[in-house]
């Protein structure tokens, strides 16, 4: 049984099957990488008989994988995207970065706070690089729990297990109704005015839309949910256009809503005060850069 020595992988054919894989088109392959069809046909030939087994069946208008190039393809996209991180940090170094911290965040953040707080620590420390990605709450958790980012900013009401918090800031969850609705001018709007009207909701695994259920399931009611959407500017335009009712960050919503044919509506209750927190993995902190960052967010945050 032939076995296939790992040093003769080259990591400029991986990245073509990678590229041809996702594209399925060995041009728009040799296009992006500024190669010639033939050279990229070529490596690619190469790479299926140092393997001994087809990892394309060739078609008229497109490469399609094989088995053994499904297989391949999960590794080699581990090896391509770990030779960029590496290619990325040791160019930090050389460049004067001398730490990175991976940090994701929910929109309500990324809209309202984080701009300003990162905009200030990057003055301070420019030799440390943060990756920020903005990420529903509960995907921060498991990204977390999994060790794969450093830092996260979640909602109150998601899940703590095997991580550790910290007060981060606070925002102001309002109703948004077209204008003209039958609750806009509704001086005690109460949990269960939402749960009367049909509802636009963000996408599942939202921490805003987890906390309405579960606020309604306490009633043993339930949210009518008429239409769903990723964005706070999606969700605006079909509250907008009359498909129903929503709730979001004040903060994060007020400037579009003025341009809009649309009204805020204050939330009379606690729950509409929604604490959002610092979140990490368990344990100590990785390294002194996240430490200090969340020091200095943590801090701002109650200035």
């Amino acid at each position: 049984m032939a076995v296939i020595n790992p040093s003769n992988f080259d990591l400029q054919t991986l990245r073509i099957f990678v590229l041809t894989a996702q594209s399925k088109s060995l041009t728009t392959t040799a296009e992006r990488i500024h190669m010639t069809l033939s050279a990229v046909s070529r490596r690619l030939s190469d790479l299926e008989q140092l393997i001994g087994i087809a990892l394309f069946e060739r078609r008229f208008r497109s490469m399609e994988l094989t088995p053994a190039g499904h297989a391949l393809l999960a590794q080699a996209q581990f090896i391509v995207s770990a030779s960029e991180r590496l290619a990325g940090t040791m160019t930090d170094f050389a460049q004067g970065i001398r730490g990175r911290i991976r940090l994701w965040a929910n929109t309500s953040a990324v809209i309202q706070f984080l701009p300003k707080d990162l905009y200030a620590y990057r003055s301070l420390y420019k030799e440390v690089r943060i990756e920020m990605q903005e990420r529903l709450s509960e995907d921060t958790v498991r990204a977390l729990q999994a060790g794969d980012i450093d830092l996260g900013i979640v909602a109150q009401n998601c899940s703590s297990v095997g991580l550790e918090k910290t007060e981060y800031r606070k925002d102001q969850l309002v109703l948004v109704v077209p204008t003209g609705h039958t609750l806009q001018f509704e001086k005690q709007l109460k949990l269960e005015h939402i749960l009367e009207q049909q509802y636009v909701g963000t996408n599942e695994g939202s921490a805003i839309l987890r906390l309405l259920s579960d606020l309604a399931g306490a009633q043993g009611r339930s949210l009518r949910i008429a239409l769903q959407a990723t964005s706070f500017e999606a969700i605006l335009s079909l509250v907008e256009a009359g498909h129903g009712v929503s709730v979001l960050p004040r903060a994060a919503v007020a400037t579009a809503v003025t341009s809009r044919q649309l009204v805020m509506v204050p939330v009379m209750e606690r729950w509409a005060v929604r604490q959002l927190h610092l979140a990490w993995r368990s344990g100590s902190l990785p390294n002194a850069d996240v430490e200090h960052l969340l020091k200095f967010l943590h801090e701002r945050a109650v200035i």
